[in-house]
């Protein structure tokens, strides 16, 4: 992935026009409640959790650079902290005015 986003905004950058980068990604919860995943071929969720870059990430960092689990697990739980506040801070907020420009544009 960073290989392609530095293509892409070299590419940008260099006068050739705007860059599409495609992530595909894998959902290992379910659709919502009462979704009981059995759709899966057996073996898939596991297959994908090899591949996952988080856990990969984590994996490396204690192993090849001795980062302790320990400081990886309050680094997920400080940004867990963070995201659950700024989405309560995002839910309380009002609801911006419209740009009264954009009436312009609409017929």
């Amino acid at each position: 992935m960073r290989a392609a986003a530095e293509r892409a905004v070299e590419r940008a950058r260099g006068g050739d026009g705007p860059v599409f980068l495609e992530a595909f990604t894998y959902r290992y919860s379910d659709h919502g409640r009462g979704d009981p995943i059995q759709y899966r071929p057996e073996g898939e969720m596991e297959q994908w959790r090899r591949r996952d870059p988080l856990d990969i990430a984590r994996t490396r960092l204690t192993q090849d650079y001795g980062v302790a689990e320990t400081e990886l697990d309050e680094i997920v739980s400080d940004v867990e902290e963070e995201v659950e506040r700024v989405t309560a801070a995002a839910l309380e907020a009002p609801f911006p005015e419209p740009d009264p420009r954009a009436t312009e544009f609409a017929t």
